[in-house]
């Protein structure tokens, strides 16, 4: 059988009703179910009912299971954006706007600049994973949390943690560093917006 958008959405809110809260949870289980469904030749409902009462509890026991394959898909999502030609000409931007300022004098000024870009970018993520969980109390996005965190921490060392300055003691360098975790900092906000973007016209949300 062929498995509608209509019947994606039941097989989406039986899981919801089920207690499955995170949406890119709820995303992997559907298509899971619709792919088994779809080998049946029988009515949508009376398989669906069939394979729910032989398999539902070993499917929501093995929710760690499609939250780790969500949280997979989010980071090749943003290997992606790693390899495509924006990050680096974001960097090569960053980088050229440095040098052409460190030529004027402006070399305190450039660092307070990358400084102050980073944390308005991290302001950004951290806003949007408060307004996700505080102001609409709903963590939808499984493997979205787990991307933040791993993001940021990743982040954090590379532009905090590490020290840089003791590291590079020609400025040149230090400006390519800040370039790219900046960069890396854009294609994380991006790599988000199209996570979520792809969610919510799966399910029209």
């Amino acid at each position: 059988m062929q498995v509608t958008d209509n019947q994606l959405k039941f097989i989406d809110q039986y899981l919801e009703n089920s207690g499955i809260k995170y949406l890119d949870i709820r995303y992997e289980m559907t298509d899971h179910i619709a792919t088994a469904l779809e080998e049946k030749e029988g009515v949508f409902y009376d398989e669906f009912q069939a394979y729910m009462v032989k398999n539902k509890a070993e499917l929501l026991s093995s929710a760690k299971k499609f939250s780790k394959a969500a949280t997979i898909r989010a980071f090749k999502m943003l290997v992606k954006g790693l390899v495509k030609p924006q990050f680096y000409i974001v960097a090569t931007i960053l980088f050229t706007v440095a040098l052409l300022l460190n030529q004027r004098g402006y070399n305190d000024a450039v660092f307070t600049g990358f400084t102050i870009l980073y944390f308005l970018l991290c302001g950004v993520i951290f806003s949007s994973y408060v307004h996700m969980v505080v102001i609409n109390k709903k963590p939808e996005w499984s493997g979205v949390n787990r991307f933040h965190y791993a993001a940021a921490l990743t982040v954090y060392i590379l532009f905090l943690a590490v020290k840089p300055q003791t590291i590079f003691t020609d400025d040149i360098y230090l400006f390519l560093y800040y370039a790219v975790i900046i960069s890396f900092v854009v294609m994380i906000i991006s790599s988000y917006l199209k996570l979520k973007k792809m969610y919510k016209l799966r399910f029209n949300e």
